[in-house]
Parts: structure tokens; C-alpha cells; sequence
């Protein structure tokens, strides 16, 4: 399901959140989907798809954005 030439006309906040060593889903794709959606955020944490139990500030930075 390829819907990359879709998401430049997301206008909410966007936080794309990634894994360095994911495995599952490679940080070139969540760098490609990045760079596609207009403002969005993107922060590469330490840790494969288990980044949130693997790197301390994932948790905490995802809640925060959420949070506004």
C-alpha cells in the first residue's frame, strides 16, 4: 500500500518517530516520509522497533509532542 504521494497534503503536527536499527521498518523510510509530509518532525531514537522499551527520551518526547 504505497501512499507516498498522499502525504504531502497532511497538514496536522506530524512526529514520525523511528528506530535507528529497526529492522522492520528501515529509517530511510521514515526519513522518506519525513521529508514528504510539510513541517513534520523527525526524531531517530536509539533502538531498533522496540525504540520506546530501548531509548529513555522516546517515551517522554513522543507524550510531550503529543501533548503540545
Amino acid at each position: 500500500h504505497d501512499v507516498l504521494d498522499r502525504l504531502p497534503v497532511i497538514t496536522a503536527p506530524t512526529l514520525v518517530a523511528a528506530g535507528r536499527y529497526d529492522g522492520i521498518a528501515p529509517l530511510p523510510n521514515s526519513e522518506a516520509i519525513a521529508t514528504r509530509i510539510p513541517g513534520a518532525d523527525l526524531r531517530v531514537y536509539e533502538g531498533g522497533h522496540a525504540f520506546f522499551a530501548q531509548d529513555g527520551r522516546a517515551l517522554p518526547e513522543v507524550l510531550d509532542f503529543l501533548a503540545g
